[in-house]
Order: structure tokens, then sequence, then C-alpha cells
């Protein structure tokens, strides 16, 4: 083949094509004689002519020489590596100026964790170890954060590595891992429209006030917490704060704890043995595989608004004098903040879907984890269920759950809570309801799985709901137009396409008429174009 130009493979390419099958057959030669304990009987003449191109083939020997070399060179790299990281953690606490009480107490704690077979046992001694390590991780993440913001970033390798990826301890990861994120960076740009930020840079613009500090757990915003907390202040509103509670340091100090450190564990997808250190216990597959880039955040933003184009939009008053427009409702887009955290692990984390409850126009919170270990997009598509769901219940307050005000969130509950009277539903389907609620438990949960089916799967033609929650996400989740337009043919969405069809056509007229005071389709103000064009697609 390689000799007759039948193939128009390259002659290096072919070459590795058939080492590939070489190395193949002899594993399972190998194999058989191990199980076997004899050697494998008949094999085929053709094995030792592959044998002989290997040998003699001009081009396969220039692989074999070019691959020898590229090993040597590697392990060369390896020691490299390991010698420029080892004792990571001492030059890291070093060079932050650790307390040497604390210092001394991570070291000695991380020597009896690397003791255990697993160190992310679920065991309530190993718990309680890995959580007084990552207390002292996080004072020392701090430290690590405002030390490279001081130096401009020139700061040892192992610091860097700890900011971006929560690397500490090279004895905690294996080599291939060392030599994968020793010189890893994200040289990606995402579509302009995607505010995608690493933790570093989105740290940064909460601590210069660009960003508002984020909610904590409880849901409370920084204000709040600080009016609980000194309630003999009698501060009414945020400009009433004094400095020391504003400056960077104060800002970027509590956006590290309250934003950062719980979305490192939250993200981790399993928080009961959330680990903030990079280990290789919790590397499941290849960390390339799992590297997340801007561009591959972007890319799957593209796949996703391909199909759900309303995914980001709420409707919000918008009032512009000088455009002479009064007390207008307009669908408008709002695309969250992506922030990239150093953690490793299975959950997208939709943290708030406001960056002020009062602003109904400003960004929401998602956090990425730097390496992520289960199929992105679908991540993805939890992640944005979960954001639909709780920028409805925040948009529409008391009336979130109103069955008389229909919406995404009161008709879902509606369905969820009331199924097993619904006459359009089969028994089976009412089973498979009961079944699903179990292993879900609530209507958010159930609406997550829904949508995530919708986006996969409905949206290809794949019949993956039943007709009550199809014809439900059709109404509030509808597909882009030409996604549409290729299922309209299908029985399961003609009629629903009909109905949709109808009910945008009679808003789209309704705003035509209403906006000719502000002039004719073509020429109106952006924003008002804008939200006719939601309406035609």
């Amino acid at each position: 083949l390689a000799r007759s130009g039948i193939t128009n493979v390259s002659a290096p390419e072919f070459a590795q094509i058939i080492r590939w099958v070489h190395d193949t057959i002899a594993r399972t030669v190998q194999n058989y004689k191990s199980l076997m304990g004899g050697a494998l009987p008949d094999i085929n003449p053709s094995v030792q002519k592959i044998e002989e191109f290997l040998k003699e083939d001009p081009a396969a020997k220039a692989v074999e020489e070019l691959a020898e070399k590229k090993a040597a060179r590697a392990g060369a790299d390896m020691d490299a590596i390991k010698k420029d990281l080892q004792g990571s953690a001492g030059k890291i606490l070093s060079f932050i100026q650790m307390p040497n009480d604390e210092a001394k107490k991570l070291i000695e704690d991380l020597k009896e964790l690397k003791k255990v077979n697993n160190p992310l046992d679920s065991s309530p001694e190993l718990r309680k170890l890995r959580r007084g390590i990552a207390g002292l991780y996080w004072k020392a993440y701090e430290k690590a954060f405002f030390k490279f913001r001081e130096s401009n970033g020139n700061v040892p390798r192992p610091v860097r590595l700890m900011l971006d990826f929560g690397f500490f301890d090279e004895e905690l990861l294996d080599d291939e891992h060392l030599e994968f994120i020793y010189d890893l960076q994200d040289t990606t740009r995402a579509e302009r429209i995607y505010p995608v930020v690493y933790a570093r840079e989105w740290v940064e613009q909460v601590g210069s006030r660009k960003e508002p500090p984020s909610i904590d757990e409880m849901g409370l915003t920084y204000f709040e917490k600080l009016k609980q907390e000194h309630k003999d202040k009698g501060w009414k509103r945020e400009s009433d704060l004094p400095d020391e509670y504003t400056n960077f340091n104060v800002l970027a100090r509590y956006e590290m704890h309250n934003f950062l450190q719980t979305n490192v564990k939250l993200t981790s997808g399993s928080p009961a043995s959330a680990f903030p250190i990079l280990t290789k216990y919790d590397i499941t597959i290849d960390l390339e595989k799992s590297f997340v880039t801007r561009e591959r955040i972007s890319q799957a933003l593209d796949k996703l608004l391909s199909k759900d184009y309303s995914a980001f939009h709420r409707e919000v008053l918008i009032n512009d004098e000088d455009k002479g427009i009064l007390k207008e409702f307009v669908q408008t887009r709002v695309i969250p903040n992506f922030i990239i955290v150093p953690s490793i692990g299975t959950k997208i984390m939709m943290w708030q879907e406001l960056a002020l409850s009062r602003l109904k126009g400003s960004k929401g919170r998602i956090a990425i984890p730097v390496f992520a270990t289960a199929d992105f997009f679908t991540l993805l598509l939890e992640a944005v269920a979960a954001f639909r769901w709780e920028l409805t219940k925040t948009i529409l307050g008391a009336d979130w759950n109103n069955i008389a005000n229909s919406s995404l969130t009161a008709d879902y509950t509606d369905y969820i809570q009331f199924y097993k009277k619904n006459r359009e539903l089969s028994q089976e389907a009412k089973e498979k309801l009961a079944a699903e609620l179990k292993r879900y438990r609530g209507e958010r949960n159930m609406f997550v799985n829904d949508y995530t089916n919708w986006i996969r799967y409905e949206s290809e033609g794949v019949m993956k709901l039943n007709k009550v929650a199809r014809s439900l996400l059709y109404r509030h989740v509808p597909f882009s137009k030409k996604v549409r337009d290729d299922l309209g043919t299908q029985p399961a969405f003609t009629e629903l396409q009909n109905r949709l069809t109808n009910i945008r056509k009679k808003k789209l007229h309704e705003l035509e008429i209403r906006y000719r005071k502000y002039g004719e389709p073509g020429s109106l103000p952006e924003i008002l174009e804008e939200n006719l064009n939601f309406y035609r697609v």
C-alpha cells in the first residue's frame, strides 16, 4: 500500500499506523501467552512482514528514531520540571511569608494526608484533616493573590500554578500531570459577547469595584451582611460605608473567602470530599481533555444559543427621555459572567442570577471548574437551566408560582405538583414522573433534567419528554427558528409550532402598533427594534 501509491496517506503517518498495528498484535500475543502459558499458534505470516517493514522502510525507521529522540527529550524535560517543582509547598509558603506556625502545621498535615492510600476518603478522621488543610490553604491562597498583584505577576512558577489551577504539592500529582500544567496557559479568546474571566481576574474586578461583591451562601449581599453585623452603625445605603469596608484589599479578600472558596468546593461536584488542592485522586480523565478554556466556553455557548436563543433574555422596563421612550417593557439579553475557578470537578455552579436583585438588567454569575471531568456541554446545560429557573423567580417575585400569571416556574410547578390528576398523562408517564421525583427531588431539579433532555435530544427530534412537559417547554423555552422549522413537520411538534407562531404573531402585531408613535419598523430606536426581532424569530 505504502509503495504502490494506492493510499494517499503520507509515508511517516502510514509508518505510525503500522507501528500501532504491530504493537497491538504484540500485546495480544503476550496476553495469550500469559493466560494460556504457551505461545500463540498459527500466527499469520503477514505479522512477520509488518516487522520487516518497520525495520527496513526508510520512513518507518525515521519515525522510530524521531520517537526515541522525543522520548529522551521528554525524559530530560521531565527531570527539569520535577527539579523546578520540587518542594513546591515550601517554596510557596516561603515566598508568601506565611507565619511559621501555620506553615509548619500545613506541611505536617499534608505529610499525614500523603500517607493515606486514598486522601479523599470520606472517613470522619480524613475529612477533619482535609478541613484543617483547606483552611490553611485558603489563607496561603489569599496571601499568594496579593503577592502576585504586588509583583505584577513576577512570582515563582508554583505560585502561579496555585492561583490558576489549585496546585500546591508536586507529590500529590503524577509526572504526566506535572508536565501538562507546568507551562499551561489559556491563550484562547471567547467571543466578545461572552464575559469569561479567570478567578484571579474576577477578584481583581471586585476589589477595584468594577463588579459588586457576590452574595453569600445565605443569599445576602455584601452590604446586607455588613448591616447585620453592624446594626449600631445605622447605614441606610452602600454610599454610607466608610473606606475601611470598601477598599481593594477588603473587597478582594471578601470575594476570595465568600465566592471563590465556596465555589471551588461546589464545582467539585462532591462537597463532602471536596479538597481545594489539585491531586491525582481527582483526575479521572486526561487533564488535557478536561481543561476549560475561554474558547471552549464560547463554543459551548454558541451551540446552546443556536438552540435556546432566549436562554439569557429577561423582560426589563426602560425609560429613555432623550429618545422619547417612556415605560416600555422589552426583552433584552444579558449574558452572565462566566468565572473559571481553580478546581477540578463535575459541576458548573450557577451562583447568582443577578449581580444586584434590584437591577433586573444586571449580569448573573456562573462558576466553572478549570478542569471539568464530565461532559462539558451537559454541565453547562444544567447550570443554564438553574439560571433560567432562578431568574424567572427573581423577576416575578411573589408571583413566581402563581398559576394565574403564566410563567415557566408557575406552569412547571403546577405540572409537577398535580401530575397525578393530569388526564393528558398516561399511567406509564405518571409512574416515570414518580420515579424521577424520587431521584431529582423538587421542581427545580426536575426542570434541570427536562431542560437538559430538551436541548440535547428533543431539539434533534429524539423524543425524551412526555407530551405535557414538551408543550410546556415549547411555550416557555422555545427553540430557535431554524430548529423549530426542522421539527415542524414532526407530528409531536406540529400543533405546538402552530400555537407558538400564532402567539408570537399576535404579540408582534400589538408591539408594531404600539411602537408607531416612535417611528416606522426599521427606523425605531435600537432597543425597540431588538424587541420586535425577539418576537420575529
